[in-house]
Order: structure tokens, then C-alpha cells, then sequence
């Protein structure tokens, strides 16, 4: 699992570097990075990336299923994780799950609290 995130953080910072040099608008730079991104990656998972125009940010979901539930929140333009879920299984009580700074003890809270970046 670790590797899994080790990987993640440091494609994010590839990507936004990407960015940084796109004459893009936000909404195509966040498809195109997302789906960048997703090509990179080696392990079974669901994406989803989102661009808020409210907070004027791209944000990726990442699900991923092995031995273990594990959803990444990250803010892709800033090579930022904003949220973790992991747990045995959606049904069971999570090992960790936090989005910023607050806490949540279910797969049910955790959908709640990072709602507001991806359907803005």
C-alpha cells in the first residue's frame, strides 16, 4: 500500500510540472492530466478526476482493489493528497479515513466530505 501512494505522489508532481507549462484552459488541462495520470499507473484501480470551477482546482478519486478498499483524494494541479479511505472492505469500520483535516469513520462519511470537490 505504501508503494501505491509513494507512486501516486510522485506521478502527481510530474503531472502538475505539466501544467505548469499548459496553455490549456483548467477544465481541459484537468481531463488531460487525469487522464496522463491513470495512463501511468500499474495496479488495478477506478479514476475519476474532476475539475471544480468553484475552487478552480482538478481533483482525481482513485479506487483501488486488492487486499484492501483504497480511495486517494488528490488535488492534481497542486501534487496534493487531500483524502484517504482504506479499509478491509466498504462494510467494515476503515483503518484510516480523513479528508484535510477532518476525520470520518465510515465509507458513508467519507463520501460526504469529499463530495464538495468533485460536483462543483
Amino acid at each position: 500500500m505504501k508503494t501505491l501512494i509513494l507512486a501516486l505522489f510522485f506521478t502527481l508532481i510530474i503531472i502538475s510540472q505539466a501544467h505548469a507549462q499548459s496553455t490549456l484552459t483548467p477544465q481541459e488541462m484537468c481531463a488531460e492530466l487525469g487522464k496522463r495520470f491513470v495512463s501511468d499507473i500499474r495496479v488495478q484501480f477506478v479514476s475519476e478526476y474532476h475539475y471544480n470551477r468553484k475552487l478552480d482546482k482538478c481533483f482525481l478519486k482513485i479506487m483501488y482493489f486488492e487486499k484492501m478498499d483504497a480511495v486517494i483524494l488528490a488535488n492534481v494541479f497542486e501534487s496534493k493528497v487531500i483524502g484517504h479511505y482504506y479499509s478491509e472492505d466498504f462494510m467494515s469500520k476503515p483503518v484510516i479515513c480523513s479528508v484535510g483535516s477532518k476525520e470520518c469513520y465510515s465509507w458513508d462519511e467519507f463520501k460526504i466530505l469529499i463530495k464538495p470537490y468533485m460536483e462543483e
